[in-house]
């Protein structure tokens, strides 16, 4: 079994695959139980969660010994071995030649288990160079994954992020960024949950890159992966969903615009709105937070009026 945390225990569920036809999906549908009122993230209902490492490169300086590659491959889905100066044919770009100067070989593993991962711990001369680490909601609908793919798209903010690194693919996913060092975030909802199966599967993760950033999560070498805290991680990447206090943001414009140091809201209803500040807020939000995809985010926001007090996390609101 993989490596991974699961947010809540499920009863049997049906496990359906990706190309399964439409009737065999309403029947695996039905068959789930509903989502309980306790599996609910930023107010969005889910069916099961789960919290896992997705992919692993290491550099090594010696070949690891047959034996123990097996074993790994064995309790991992895919691992891949390169070795220094072979041939790369990519399927979306030209072929290259891998150049791991000083290290010898390149290992590359994705859902690794437990047992890969105490492997890896006992090799010597082995170091962590790339660590994606992804969360998978699974819904009773399609509804539910699209749901929290506009969420993610509008409320998610990637932070110290330069303009226009915000990226869109044709299948509806969104990536903050690519990158060589660092790290960025990923997600999107066409394909099924990599644990259980299920097509109705939004899959979000966080990809670090490089020793330094993968030494901040506390991942300096691969021992580190036992311990790992996933629960932790996840509580620090949702401080970056964040929202605009509309209220407060349209007493906030209208107060620099007129040099009026108002620090309360008239709730006198005003064009539908609860006040006047909120209608302002409001409105100039939807005008300024368009980037230059047509996309309305938080992020996009930020670049124009700033981290104020106007701008809060789910949790505070």
């Amino acid at each position: 079994m993989p490596n991974l945390l699961r947010c809540r225990s499920r009863s049997d569920r049906a496990t359906k695959k990706a190309q399964a036809s439409d009737s065999k999906l309403r029947t695996a549908r039905a068959k789930r139980p509903a989502a309980s009122n306790e599996n609910c993230w930023h107010g969005i209902r889910y069916t099961d969660c789960y919290r896992y490492i997705d992919t692993l490169k290491f550099l090594a300086a010696n070949p690891l010994p047959d034996g123990d590659l097996e074993l790994i491959r064995h309790h991992s889905k895919h691992l891949d071995v390169r070795a220094h100066g072979e041939m790369v044919f990519p399927r979306g770009g030209q072929p290259y030649q891998l150049n791991l100067f000083p290290w010898k070989f390149r290992i590359e593993l994705q859902l690794p288990d437990q047992t890969a991962l105490e492997l890896l711990a006992l090799q010597p001369d082995l170091k962590l160079t790339r660590a994606d680490l992804a969360i998978d909601f699974t819904f009773d609908d399609e509804q539910g994954k699209h749901r929290m793919l506009e969420y993610f798209d509008e409320h998610f903010v990637h932070p110290h992020q330069r303009k226009n690194m915000r990226r869109s693919f044709d299948n509806g996913g969104l990536s903050t960024g690519r990158r060589k060092r660092g790290h960025y975030f990923t997600g999107y909802c066409d394909l099924p949950c990599r644990i259980d199966g299920i097509v109705d599967c939004f899959h979000f993760e966080g990809r670090h890159l490089g020793a330094k950033d993968l030494a901040q999560i506390g991942l300096g070498k691969a021992s580190d992966l036992l311990s790992f805290d996933h629960t932790t991680y996840w509580e620090k990447i949702e401080r970056n969903f964040l929202h605009v206090d509309k209220e407060r943001f349209g007493r906030f414009y209208e107060n620099s615009r007129t040099g009026l140091r108002r620090r309360v809201s008239d709730q006198t209803p005003f064009l539908g709105r609860k006040s006047k500040d909120f209608a302002i807020g409001a409105f100039v939000y939807r005008l300024d937070a368009l980037d230059i995809t047509g996309r309305r985010t938080v992020q996009q926001f930020i670049r124009k009026y700033g981290r104020g007090p106007f701008v809060t996390t789910y949790l505070d609101k």
